[in-house]
């Protein structure tokens, strides 16, 4: 009688083992500060990984912290009210803190006074929607992103019309094919100045929507240089054609 309450305590034990010893996913750590190009501290900043529905906003000493972050390439998005936002990417390590500093440019005031009516958009795609229909530009939405099945975003780019990569860079090769004339980017409606298209994009599955407009006339009215042909501080380039990136929230 004895041994056989033993063999099947045993038992239970070894049955139940596999369950406790479960192995969780390699984790990281970002632990950051948030200052201004003078570097005094930011509270109220938002930071969040893009591609996710992870938002921290920095306290009174422009610190924050992010945990449970899987390992590899991580793209964040900083952003404050008045600021010129700013997507920076970074590596995290499983089991190990990633510490780092994160500078936000002023945005420069305009001289002209506006009168802007806010409401809330349809949806974070609502752009890049009401375009779609209209037609003027490519595209490519989440669906077809799924379909295709490409390891890197850079394989995604290269199946639009008029691009092409040289190194790192991608260029459009129908406005100006003698010449070096490479895409202007903006990320979730954000600047990105000329792009390692590697290292520095999200990851294909972090994306919802592309956007490519190889002619000048086709770039849609925000993305565009600003008074007779001069570009803005915010979009120079952007005559050698535009790419909107627009990143998913959530699963």
């Amino acid at each position: 009688m004895i041994r056989r309450v033993a063999s099947a305590t045993v038992a239970l034990v070894l049955f139940a083992a596999p369950a406790v010893g479960q192995a969780r996913a390699p984790t990281g750590v970002i632990d950051g500060v948030v200052t201004d190009s003078s570097l005094v501290r930011l509270s109220g900043a938002t930071v969040s990984i893009v591609g996710s529905t992870t938002e921290v906003t920095t306290d009174e000493r422009g610190h924050f912290r992010i945990s449970g972050i899987p390992s590899g390439r991580v793209m964040l998005m900083i952003r404050r009210i008045g600021y010129v936002s700013l997507p920076s990417v970074v590596e995290v390590t499983a089991g190990d803190t990633l510490r780092s500093s994160f500078a936000l440019e002023r945005v420069v005031p305009s001289l002209d006074t506006v009168t802007v009516a806010a409401r809330m958009p349809d949806s974070p795609l609502s752009e890049f929607e009401q375009r779609r229909r209209l037609g003027f530009g490519q595209f490519m939405t989440r669906e077809q992103i799924e379909k295709l099945h490409f390891v890197e975003t850079s394989t995604y780019l290269l199946t639009f019309q008029s691009t092409q990569l040289i190194g790192s860079t991608l260029l459009n090769r129908r406005d100006r094919p003698l010449k070096n004339c490479p895409f202007q980017f903006f990320l979730d409606g954000v600047l990105v100045n000329t792009p390692d298209v590697f290292s520095q994009l999200p990851k294909p599955e972090e994306l919802q929507g592309i956007e490519v407009y190889s002619g000048a006339a086709t770039i849609p009215l925000q993305y565009k240089p600003l008074g007779d042909g001069q570009p803005s501080k915010l979009n120079a380039g952007s005559s050698c054609g535009v790419i909107l990136l627009w990143t998913r929230r959530g699963p």
